[in-house]
């Protein structure tokens, strides 16, 4: 009797251990995680040696239920606890937050029912011949392959349903004759320029845009059905794309009636593989751009230039060269503001003052003026609107607390962006910090580029890096600065050194992709 009732207590400690994967495995799925080797990185990597020596352990001695029953409940409580603890925190702060979707739910039954099955399978075989340990350690391999099982499973029945969206989302779009859409594509400031052609389009028409980074083809039919009025005038869309010919398969749920290239780097070589592929997707936009329309260029970026002398649609290219259609001259960047010259293609000019920081905001603005100009936008509601812009959030926000300057451009930064924040510190006069985890995403040019950017970092008084993957390049770059360099495993531990650092008319620069988990 009594060793039933060990082996149902145990029972029981089972679930309560894999509830605490199942947590981990879910948030994977979540994101978008269905590589396996991946998936045993997110989730052994900590914990895998541990297990094997745990089960040697087991094997070489011959441990009674009871003994059996303890270790067990300080391996749970003790290691699994914690691991469980500290992998909620990083997806706590992960740009993309746990959203309990529909899709989501149908996953999580499916795949809650056949570890149930398996589950109640196995606590017959411990109640029967007590085989506990084998079962207690071979689980989590069992509940990953069920999480590879049920996605699947349920990925015919997934296609089915994203299909049935995106033939209702062109059903809506067919009674809506008068709708133009306008597609936004590039490497860096896609959603700053579909912000702000927003705000200028809405000084005169009816317009719709796509919340936050909705650039995909769910996320493009769920603004169409949920967010499309029958008498909006624009929708504005951000065209992104991680890999190649992303941007063909999002035209063909609806092809643009005008483009914007904002500009093209090597942001997301990791997932392009080559500068080229880069390229090649990113000039989808402009194929599929329809006749009629017109498609507007940054001028000062080299890839989008060639762009603009290869396509023969309609086309405006904009920039701080007076050989563009719109460029802007007699630039000034300060602490507070941004101000210049604006020039149209009939050679006015106009005097812009703007709250956004940064050079590259100022080809932002270019190229939302252009196409509202081109839409038939006054230029006096045009600079109006210029003047009340406020930056997205994450980049390069100015906030002062207490006489002390904080620029927040924590948001995925490019190269452009990064030397562009930096230009913005420099007017800052007392002592200028930085803390970054350095430019992710940059494959093999990852070193090369992150040793400029250390380079670049020297004639700060304080430097603080908080990745590992970035942090010899930064350091090779940062060598014979004369600036005091730091290093800190996460940015909680960074925050925590700024506190002695950190003083009364100093300005502390949050640089590129602190929200994300790059420990």
């Amino acid at each position: 009797m009594f060793n039933i009732f060990l082996k149902s207590l145990i029972i029981l400690l089972i679930i309560f251990y894999l509830a605490i994967n199942y947590t981990n495995l879910y948030k994977l799925y979540q994101l978008n995680v269905y590589n396996p080797f991946k998936i045993f990185s997110e989730i052994n990597k900590k914990n895998f040696i541990y297990e094997l020596f745990l089960l040697l352990i087991f094997n070489l001695l011959n441990f009674t239920h009871q003994n059996l029953f303890l270790l067990m409940l300080i391996y749970v409580l003790g290691y699994e606890l914690i691991s469980y603890f500290i992998n909620r925190k990083n997806f706590k702060n992960a740009k993309n937050k746990l959203i309990f979707t529909k899709r989501f739910v149908r996953f999580y039954i499916l795949f809650l029912t056949l570890n149930l099955i398996f589950l109640v399978l196995f606590a017959f075989k411990i109640i029967i011949d007590g085989n506990i340990y084998l079962i207690f350690i071979n689980f989590k391999l069992i509940s990953i392959l069920l999480f590879l099982i049920s996605h699947y499973l349920l990925l015919p029945i997934e296609e089915f349903i994203k299909k049935i969206y995106i033939l209702k989302a062109k059903q809506k779009l067919k009674k809506m004759p008068q709708l133009k859409v306008i597609g936004i594509t590039g490497s860096f400031g896609k959603t700053s320029v579909k912000n702000y052609l927003f705000e200028m389009l809405k000084t005169k028409y009816k317009v719709c845009k796509t919340p936050n980074s909705y650039n995909t083809p769910m996320g493009f039919t769920k603004v169409i059905l949920n967010d499309l009025k029958l008498d909006d005038d624009f929708l504005i869309l951000e065209y992104g794309a991680d890999h190649n010919h992303d941007i063909k398969k999002l035209c063909k749920i609806i092809k643009p009636n005008y483009s914007i290239i904002t500009g093209v780097t090597n942001q997301h070589l990791k997932t392009f593989k080559t500068l080229q592929n880069i390229i090649s997707t990113k000039y989808e936009l402009v194929e599929n751009t329809l006749k009629g329309g017109c498609i507007v260029f940054n001028g000062d970026n080299i890839i989008t230039k060639d762009f603009y002398k290869k396509t023969r649609k309609r086309k405006i290219i904009v920039g701080t060269n007076f050989k563009n259609d719109f460029y802007a001259k007699n630039i000034k960047i300060e602490s507070n503001k941004t101000s210049f010259e604006f020039i149209d293609n009939l050679n006015n000019s106009y005097f812009v003052e703007t709250k956004l920081l940064g050079r590259h905001n100022i080809i932002n603005i270019l190229l939302a003026s252009s196409l509202s100009l081109k839409l038939g936008v006054s230029i006096e509601d045009i600079i109006e609107t210029i003047k009340n812009l406020i930056p997205v959030p994450h980049r390069l926000n100015l906030i002062e607390n207490n006489g002390k300057f904080i620029l927040d451009d924590s948001f995925n930064a490019n190269t452009m962006g990064v030397y562009c924040a930096l230009e913005v510190l420099k007017t800052f006069k007392n002592n200028k910090i930085v803390i970054t985890s350095g430019i992710v995403e940059l494959g093999k040019n990852s070193y090369e580029e992150n040793f400029k950017l250390g380079k670049a970092l020297q004639e700060f008084n304080y430097v603080i890096i908080t990745n590992k993957i970035n942090q010899k390049a930064l350091l090779d770059g940062l060598n014979g600065g004369k600036n005091k360099v730091f290093y800190r495993d996460n940015l909680a531990q960074a925050t925590n050194l700024l506190k002695n650092i950190f003083n009364v008319g100093d300005c502390v620069l949050f640089l590129n992709d602190l929200p994300d988990s790059y420990n």
